[in-house]
């Protein structure tokens, strides 16, 4: 548990999209509940340890670099650049979702049926044999990620 909670701090810092992960995250901790209230404090200082990482960026500015993304020295672009605020106009257009959904669903069954088959079967082992917070977990972590990708364009969108 403590390794999870650390392992998701620090994959926050490297992209922002590891925030899809929460509910999943929380279904595995939520079978836990006994032991994650048990350790409720030391969980949120291993959580707020592996978010050190962004204190990097702020210095870093701090010394004017050639490429300096974000421009992170003030707090105002310090959240703006952690928030992926730039990038967030990109999402809901309905054409977008559209066009997105088709593209993936093509190339996920061009590319990956035999993984797909695979996942269909480990899929059928957790739901038979009882594991449903498993269960629940790996769907989550699989179809929320999917679902925001639908939703989100740079540009004009994915072309397919």
């Amino acid at each position: 548990m403590f390794v999870c909670i650390f392992t998701y701090g620090l994959a926050l810092t490297v992209h922002l999209t590891s925030i899809l992960l929460a509910p999943a995250i929380m279904v595995l901790l939520w079978g836990s509940k006994k032991k994650v209230i048990k350790n409720i404090f030391p969980l949120s200082i291993i959580f707020i340890l592996a978010l050190i990482p962004y204190i990097y960026l702020p210095v870093a500015s701090s010394f004017n670099p050639m490429v300096d993304w974000g421009n992170t020295e003030t707090f105002s672009n310090f959240v703006a650049h952690i928030t992926a605020e730039q990038y967030q106009t990109s999402m809901l257009d309905f054409s977008v979702i559209v066009s997105n959904s088709k593209f993936f669903l093509k190339e996920l069954w061009l590319q990956f049926y035999v993984t797909l088959l695979l996942i269909a079967g480990g899929a059928i082992y957790l739901k038979k044999n009882k594991s449903k917070e498993l269960f629940l977990f790996f769907l989550l972590a699989s179809l929320v990620p999917l679902i925001y990708a639908t939703t989100y364009s740079i540009g004009k969108g994915i072309k397919g």
